[in-house]
């Protein structure tokens, strides 16, 4: 662990030499290419990067006219990442000793920041920075409100996002981060005498930061130490600029902010194939995918732009415009162009109101059919056909780079087999499990901070997990395995948990109505059993059995059940099979069974019938 001394020379030693993590330029590289990527802005250099010999005029025209498609074909992985969130089977626990100190730790989850719950902003924010910034960190940090006396009133945790380019350095052992040095900019106003009195000057500052395990240390840049008293803590670092003659003034401050861990945390979840230094983004494997998808996108709007567009090439009579300055002469009149043809010296259609007036012919050899007059140029319309065919093929090689399948056409039942569509969907939970993880050990990270802010760390119990199962399968795709389980004879357990999960989908809106529905599968009776092995059970049980009553009955008894007692779904397991034998018994009492087709007869017989109806007889 490092100690406050070896912070400060390593802070101040960053500062002096300006010094970077080893990996700083890669790092930062990387976070533009990935902005250019996911947002689709400033690749110019992307775009005209293939068209070495192309003039800087066509180069300008090609930028202009191209539409990238590498914002849309992101957005398609990313949605895929933000199921994460709607995951319904993850761990989450926040336990405390004491009740007091627990409803503080969950007021600030719940409110973390702008509104957003801990949970809602780590989402939020990981699918930002996890493809825009991979090697970026997210800073826990504290603000105290203080009294009259300077004691602290209440303390807030707030997350600050710390990009790459703001990283300027740092030190892992083992994987853990043990310090880092963070650079904020800051806009500071100075009072300077000018040449009309005294002057406000907007001035930009660079203030450092260190952050460790225990303390944190800043050094904050100044105009200069005039009328500045030092606090306990605080010294000056003074820095000769490499620019000019002008030294730099920094309070340094060294100060604990209560925490035993260091509050800051890397974001990315993916370590790069070409770098396993740094993180990369989950597009790494289609980066290649994603040049050729810039360059076969410009070229094909290039080809709507400049090729493919109505043309027409057609006679058309001498322009006879004539003014107080002379006729058209080839389109000039007196030196200037002419203001009817605009300098081309022929008449032209212009628009769909022009008609264009031809001299009628002084013979019939002078006769020229009109059909001959103009000519319309076929379209290649092969061309953009198939550069949109390839463009489908890029992006789902895209899907197939980053997934290992197509999620542009999400798996899904279809003609596949439950297997097959189950390995299409383990594919992409294997590439969302790193993600899911870096969500869950940021949320526990956050909620031990805002505990040790609170002082209340002691006592606290965080747990946050996801399943290596998401269960993203649709209703169709959780059918489709229903059936499989059912024609392969799986064992009722497997069949009842597909069952539970479509109608956790179904009712996933609406989790009053499934608290219902999961009680009410508790009493099913001879769950499990085939038709025909219920069949045998029941010949085989007495007409007062309460199981066999319930199977009858089953909706009839639970509608009155539901009508006599709104919150029978709340109520303890043993207190709802009471309810529910007892109303079995009930109903055994009043039905009335016909043991033998006489006994059937005999009552059917002493039914009045009504006048004018024939006896039907019973076969």
């Amino acid at each position: 662990m490092v100690t406050i001394e070896q912070g400060i020379q390593a802070l101040q030693d960053t500062v002096k030499f300006d010094l970077r993590h080893p990996h700083y330029n890669d790092t930062v590289e990387l976070s533009e290419f990935l902005y250019k990527l996911v947002s689709g802005k400033e690749q110019e250099e992307l775009i005209t990067h293939y068209k070495m010999r192309e003039t800087d005029e066509q180069k300008a025209q090609r930028v202009h006219l191209t539409r990238t498609m590498t914002k849309y074909a992101s957005q398609q992985i990313m949605n895929f990442f933000g199921r994460v969130r709607r995951s319904d089977n993850r761990k989450k626990t926040v336990k405390h000793d004491n009740e007091q100190s627990l409803e503080l730790i969950q007021a600030q989850e719940m409110n973390f920041h702008a509104g957003q719950s801990l949970e809602d902003y780590l989402f939020a924010t990981l699918m930002s920075l996890t493809f825009m910034d991979p090697n970026s960190f997210i800073l826990f940090e504290r603000k105290d409100e203080r009294g009259p006396q300077g004691e602290i009133v209440s303390t807030k945790t707030y997350p600050v996002m710390v990009l790459s380019e703001q990283t300027l350095n740092h030190h892992f052992e083992d994987g853990n981060l043990q310090w880092i040095v963070v650079r904020m900019n800051r806009h500071d106003v100075a009072r300077i005498e000018g040449y009309e009195g005294e002057e406000l000057e907007h001035i930009e500052r660079e203030d450092f930061y260190l952050y460790a395990a225990g303390f944190t240390i800043e050094l904050k840049e100044m105009s200069s130490m005039a009328g500045i008293e030092l606090q306990p803590g605080q010294e000056w670092m003074v820095v000769d600029s490499k620019f000019s003659n002008e030294k730099k003034y920094y309070l340094q401050t060294v100060y604990n902010p209560g925490t035993t861990e260091i509050p800051v945390h890397p974001v990315g979840a993916y370590f790069s194939q070409e770098n396993p230094a740094i993180y990369t983004s989950p597009l790494e494997p289609a980066h290649e995918v994603f040049h050729d998808l810039i360059n076969l996108k410009s070229e094909f709007d290039l080809t709507k732009a400049l090729h493919t567009f109505l043309q027409k090439i057609q006679y058309a009579p001498p322009c006879d415009f004539e003014n107080e300055y002379g006729h058209c002469q080839s389109g000039y009149i007196a030196g200037q162009p002419c203001p009817s043809c605009k300098g081309t010296g022929v008449e032209i259609h212009k628009t769909t109101q022009d008609v264009i007036l031809v001299k009628w012919p002084a013979s019939k050899d002078e006769w020229i059919p009109l059909e001959d007059v103009a000519h319309y140029v076929e379209l290649p319309e092969w061309l953009p056909k198939w550069q949109a065919e390839q463009l489908e093929i890029l992006l789902k090689r895209i899907s197939l780079a980053v997934f290992g399948t197509e999620v542009f056409t999400a798996p899904s039942a279809g003609a596949r087999t439950a297997t097959e569509v189950m390995i299409e969907w383990e594919k992409v939970y294997d590439k969302l499990t790193p993600f899911a993880h870096k969500v869950s050990e940021l949320y526990r990270a956050g909620i031990r901070h805002i505990a040790e802010y609170l002082e209340v760390r002691e006592g606290l119990t965080v747990d946050h997990k996801f399943p290596y199962d998401f269960k993203f399968e649709t209703i169709n795709d959780l059918l489709v395995m229903l059936q499989a389980a059912k024609d392969s004879g799986a064992s009722f357990e497997v069949q009842d948990e597909i069952e539970r999960r479509i109608l956790e989908k179904q009712y996933a809106n609406t989790p009053e109505m499934m608290r219902r529905i999961s009680a009410k599968r508790k009493f099913i009776p001879f769950r499990g059993k085939s038709v025909e092995e219920i069949a045998i059970i029941l010949s085989s049980r007495a007409d007062d059995d309460p199981d066999k009553v319930l199977y009858e009955g089953f909706e009839q008894i639970f509608t009155e059940i539901e009508a006599e007692s709104p919150d029978f779904y709340l109520f303890p397991y043993a207190v709802q099979k009471q309810i529910v034998l007892d109303k079995a018994e009930a109903k055994a009492r009043e039905v009335r069974y016909m043991n033998n087709l006489a006994g059937a007869m005999a009552e059917l017989n002493a039914i009045p019938q009504e006048e004018g109806l024939d006896d039907e007889i019973i076969e």
